[in-house]
């Protein structure tokens, strides 16, 4: 995952890092077929699938 992404990202940053440890902790626990093409780190499957759109997150408002 280039770090272009990461630097171009124009949201809210704070709800990324929440969505990204949300799903790594999902990844970790369920595993995942491409865990091995980001050489095991779920944090960089999670922020790459986040990123590109392949899983979507929303923020829970109170």
């Amino acid at each position: 995952m280039p770090i272009t992404k990461v630097l171009d990202y124009q949201e809210n940053i704070y709800e990324l890092t929440n969505a990204v440890i949300k799903r790594s902790n999902q990844v970790t626990k369920t595993g995942s077929e491409e865990l091995e093409t980001y050489q095991n780190k779920p944090i960089s499957l999670s922020m790459d699938e986040i990123l590109s759109k392949k899983v979507l997150f929303r923020n829970k408002q109170s």
